[in-house]
């Protein structure tokens, strides 16, 4: 870990009081699935498909909460979330 990064986990400890570096632990499945069909309405499955690269029904996995989604599909929706229309 770099200095900076450790100094900044540091004060993120001493500021909130809390610090975890376990994303299981921070992971919510069953709200990713939720806000994953909200912002794409029609066939997220597909949609998610498309921008991770596999197949719809590992898609489907992923918004039913079985497997963790990748990165860049988390990106994807934050990225849909904040555009500006």
């Amino acid at each position: 870990m770099s200095e900076s990064l450790r100094e900044f986990s540091t004060a993120s400890l001493k500021i909130d009081g809390r610090f975890s570096t376990n994303t299981e632990e921070n992971f919510r499945p069953e709200l990713f699935g939720a806000v994953a069909r909200i912002v794409w309405p029609e066939k997220p499955d597909v949609r998610i498909a498309i921008i991770a690269g596999c197949s719809p029904r590992a898609a489907r996995e992923y918004l039913n909460g079985k497997v963790a989604p990748p990165a860049i599909v988390i990106a994807a929706m934050f990225l849909e979330i904040t555009k500006r229309h």
